[in-house]
């Protein structure tokens, strides 16, 4: 047998999922003759059962190998010897964990190349589209990683291009910079951000030179010294350095020297801090508070309280927001609120109970923090840190130290403190990534570049996605400080990433209609496609909803009012003329939720009945509103046009001679005249009343003389009923005197389709059913009331009885694509009108033998009427 058939047997060979390696080989055509005898000899030392096989498979990534497996034992239906064989448990927990491990294995694949095609466009690097990796990777994992892998070389070869080329600037550049402090503190955030990723600021800092680093983010605002060196000495003796800096103990006096020619506000400000440690009081405070927002570039008059029960003074400081950070909260234009503590007496020095970031002043030198999650604690060594001369500038400038003020301020605080619980958009005027490196900055952490690409490509920039994604890495911050792509896994959690979705939802709670045009356009549009305001209704149908409500929200949901509210919102974004973008990547995937499809579906359909009941309740209480007043404007209008058509009556009536036109004439007249707009407002009057006992051979002998006079010329309408005693049924006497009127004249009508008008007959018939009548439909009780109108016309086709049972079960008339006519507008009705008195329609396969032609037929529960003792 030659090497090529014995391979070729082994790769078909059932018993190869006894060794793994062997079927692994052989399904990628990697195998040879030597190498799959020395598989089968291990497999026979280690022998694998299926399930074992299988969870190898899964736990690898090898779903397509899996696939096949279970294909093939799904074709052994007994065990045999155990080689090859699953039980009925294992087959359901193998299949479940296949479909586990793939979903999984996607969305992870979709995460890394994510993150790469993020890098990919910081360096103008083209990759494929993605999903002809998704497909490879519900295949094979590990292939789809090899793909992502070689395409990774790719990025990280040009990025090194990219960072090398900015080296070269920076070197052209410092050969005429000198070597001066703000040369070296420029050099260094330059280099700081090419070991980040940072290469478009890198570029930005080289292309603006030393002294062109002002929009340049965080990294070119030099920190203040990371602790003060002389933790020990008593504060009168460290604050009077500052009248003899010479006297600063060691070699870092040179780092804290202030000039005071140079700094007029910083030493006036440590005169204040002495006062406060010898002898805190409201006047002091207030110096204080004002001395400090003078250091930080702010003017301000100030005001002191006491706050009952507590030790200490509440006051403002102001000067502490900046135009180059984000929309934080706790950086209103109030201010922020400070307080500051008389440490002397024994009673509680702590601030207040708030809601809102306090800065505790304690005049230690060094004090611990509180631990409350919205105070942050500032002692002197803290301020003195802050103070510390810049030594790239001559003179320190106040908003460089209000930055360093926040860094050592803001990272003590929770972040739901600083960030607010709905986030306002990044950014005044910086982009919204620099933004986000101040957010990150100001809690002392160092981003990679990839971070903050990867975060804003998942939030979209959304406020409230990226609030909720940053805190789950704030949380979770690293003791370094260093956040790079494996730190972002903490804010991709199943838990995050829900908890972010529903605050997204919830901001649209009030507007039900704008979240289901939300899931509309998530369920119906991908990709590039843009949002057009008269095609986002095209998705109802393609959801389980009833026909009913699937017609009733293609005529009603304002599509075009909620798109705008949706970009109120930040969730798309308006081109023009009624379309819009979607959402960004991040944030579609975010809100088709974790279970994609299947579970965007369930949200979907749930969207769409609160929408439609919000829609229905809006409409019934305008229609509540207005409807009298509508209806009385229809009637005069309705007036008004019967008096012109009698007009014109009238004078054709004087214009002709023919006694029978003028018989007919004279008809039209007598007719017309019963139209007037009262009738119309008479009806809604009577439509709204409550309802009542009706004899219904009464109502029958009504609706008859009604409707006479639209029968043909030959045609007759009679109540056949074999017992006419009074029959009951509780009902709107006008809407059931329509409801059969409609019933009635759809006969006549039928009665039109007849060869001949001569002997045509309606006949309704009213019979009283007996309690527990089999025929009685399903849910409703007994004794009935039926009322059947039958006719000795063509009847039903069999085609047209299956559309008009249809809309009885589905509620929906149905629609002529033709003539555009719609079809069971008043069986709809009656079926609509009839439930709201327990009541049927039904269409018997015939008539009765008597007239065999049409037949509708009417269930009402019988009205049991008290003053007969129960019966009627």
């Amino acid at each position: 047998m030659s090497d090529e058939l014995v391979l070729d047997v082994l790769a078909e060979w059932p018993q190869r999922w006894r060794y793994p390696a062997l079927a692994k080989d052989a399904a990628a055509g990697l195998l040879d003759v030597d190498t799959a005898t020395r598989y089968v000899l291990e497999g026979l030392a280690r022998p694998r059962t299926p399930a074992e096989s299988l969870a190898d498979l899964v736990g690898e990534g090898r779903f397509e190998q899996a696939d096949v497996l279970l294909i093939e034992l799904l074709d052994v239906e007994s065990p045999q010897d155990g080689a090859a064989w699953l039980g009925a448990g294992e087959w359901s927990a193998a299949e479940k964990a296949l479909a586990g491990a793939r979903d999984k294995a996607v969305a992870e694949v979709s995460r890394e190349w994510s993150d790469l095609a993020v890098r990919a466009k910081s360096v103008d690097v083209d990759l494929p589209g993605e999903p002809a990796l998704l497909d490879l990777a519900r295949k094979s994992l590990p292939e789809a990683r090899d793909v992502i892998a070689r395409h990774d070389e790719e990025v990280t070869a040009a990025e090194r291009e990219l960072g090398e080329r900015i080296e070269a600037r920076l070197a052209d550049a410092l050969v005429t910079a000198g070597r001066e402090p703000a040369v070296r503190s420029w050099e260094n955030a330059v280099r700081e951000c090419l070991r980040a990723g940072e290469f478009r600021v890198a570029d930005r800092l080289v292309s603006g030179g030393p002294y062109g680093t002002t929009e340049a983010g965080p990294r070119a605002v030099a920190r203040p010294p990371l602790t003060w060196p002389w933790p020990n000495h008593p504060v009168p003796e460290v604050l009077g350095w500052y009248g003899d800096p010479w006297a600063m103990p060691g070699p870092d006096f040179a780092r804290f020297r202030i000039e005071p020619g140079d700094d007029a506000h910083a030493f006036e400000l440590i005169g204040h801090i002495a006062r406060i440690a010898e002898n805190p009081d409201a006047p002091s405070v207030r110096d204080f508070a004002t001395a400090l927002a003078a250091v930080l570039g702010e003017t301000v008059a100030l005001e002191v309280d006491e706050v009952d029960g507590k030790a200490g003074f509440r006051t403002t400081l102001f000067g502490l927001s900046d135009p180059r950070l984000p929309n934080l909260p706790m950086l209103g234009s109030r201010g922020v609120a400070l307080w500051v503590g008389d440490e002397r007496a024994g009673d509680d020095s702590s601030p207040p109970e708030s809601a809102e970031p306090v800065i505790w002043f304690r005049p230690f030198l060094v004090a611990p923090q509180s631990g409350r999650p919205e105070v942050t604690t500032l002692d002197i060594a803290t301020l003195l840190r802050v103070l510390a001369p810049d030594d790239r500038l001559p003179v320190t400038l106040p908003t460089e130290r209000r930055i360093n003020l926040l860094r050592l301020l803001v990272p003590h605080l929770a972040p739901s403190v600083v960030l607010g619980h709905v986030p306002a958009a990044l950014g005044r005027g910086a982009s919204p990534r620099d933004s986000l490196a101040w957010l990150f900055d100001l809690f002392g952490l160092l981003p990679d570049g990839p971070v903050l690409d990867s975060l804003l490509h998942d939030s979209d920039e959304h406020p409230i996605v990226l609030g909720q994604l940053l805190a789950a890495v704030l949380r979770h911050r690293p003791r370094d400080g260093r956040v790079g792509p494996a730190e972002l896994a903490v804010a991709r959690t199943a838990e995050v990433r829900s908890a972010a979705r529903a605050r997204v939802l919830d901001a649209l709670a009030d507007q039900p209609a704008a979240k289901a045009v939300l899931m509309l356009i998530l369920w119906q549009f991908d990709g590039d496609e843009s949002v057009h305001v008269d095609r986002v209704v095209d998705g109802i149908g393609t959801v389980e909803l009833p026909q009913d409500i699937t017609s009733w929200l293609r005529d009603r949901l304002p599509v075009g009012k909620a798109l705008d509210t949706l970009a109120a919102h930040g969730l798309v974004r308006p081109l023009g003329d009624g379309v819009f973008a979607l959402p960004g990547p991040g944030v579609r995937d975010l809100l088709r939720g974790l279970n994609g499809p299947r579970g965007l579906r369930d949200d979907l359909v749930a969207a769409l009945d609160e929408a439609a009941e919000r829609l229905r309740q809006a409409r019934l209480a305008n229609a509540a509103l207005i409807a009298e007043r509508v209806i009385r404007l229809i009637g005069h209008r309705v007036d008004n046009d019967v008096i012109a058509v009698l007009g014109w009556l009238d004078r054709a009536r004087a214009a002709t001679t023919d006694p029978d036109v003028a018989t007919l004439i004279d008809n039209a007249i007598e007719r017309l005249g019963t139209f007037g707009g009262g009738t119309y407002v008479a009806a809604y009057e009577a439509a709204l009343a409550q309802p009542e006992a009706v004899e219904v051979h009464d109502l029958v002998r009504t609706v008859i003389g009604d409707v006479e006079w639209h029968l043909s010329p030959g045609s007759r309408l009679a109540d056949v009923s074999a017992d006419t005693r009074p029959v009951l049924v509780w009902t709107n006497r006008y809407i059931m005197h329509e409801n059969l009127r409609n019933l009635v004249l759809n006969a006549s009508r039928a009665l039109g389709r007849r060869t001949s008008q001569d002997q045509g007959v309606i006949a309704v018939d009213v019979r009283r059913t007996a309690a527990g009548d089999p025929a009685t439909p399903a849910g409703m009780s007994s004794p009935c009331v039926v009322i059947e109108v039958n006719d000795n016309g063509p009847g039903f086709t069999p085609e047209h009885l299956a559309r008009y049972r249809g809309i009885i079960e589905q509620g929906d008339a149905a629609r002529d694509l033709g003539s555009g006519t719609r079809h069971g507008t008043g069986i709809r009705q009656a079926v609509a009108w009839l439930a709201d008195y327990d009541g049927r329609l039904e269409l018997p396969d015939r008539s009765s033998a008597r007239f065999d032609g049409g037949c509708v037929r009417i269930w009402l529960p019988a009205y049991q009427d008290p003053s007969s003792g129960g019966t009627s």
